[in-house]
């Protein structure tokens, strides 16, 4: 990434934001608007040195159109916050807590029902 975009070598280390931000951030656009917000940059420039339009960045933070991963990452560098992608690491992880507690009710709904069978 740094060979497409060497100027992204300048920027430091995007922070994260607090855990209580994060947990009241819902939306990955949500969470576009409040790092736009807070880096104090023009969206413009944000999506000019992401090599895209500012209504392609308008349209992500509406939530009409996703961000890709290395887009994500690109966004996170030149905002300085790691928000967008703490939030997609939270919807991650609750995806994969709820996929495994469908799994275990399903496991307890087969076993009644075999309970029920014998």
């Amino acid at each position: 990434m740094q060979r497409e975009m060497p100027f992204l070598a300048s920027c430091k280390p995007p922070s994260n934001a607090p855990d209580g931000l994060v947990r009241r951030v819902t939306t990955e656009a949500d969470a576009v608007a409040v790092s736009l917000g807070a880096c104090g940059l023009k969206a413009s420039y944000i999506a000019a040195q992401m090599g895209r339009s500012a209504p392609w960045l308008s349209r992500v933070k509406g939530g009409s159109l996703a961000m890709s991963d290395a887009q994500a990452e690109r966004f996170c560098l030149l905002t300085g916050s790691n928000l967008l992608r703490q939030v997609r690491a939270l919807r991650d992880a609750l995806a994969e807590i709820n996929g495994q507690l469908n799994a275990a009710e399903t496991i307890r709904r087969l076993a009644a029902e075999l309970r029920k069978a014998a």
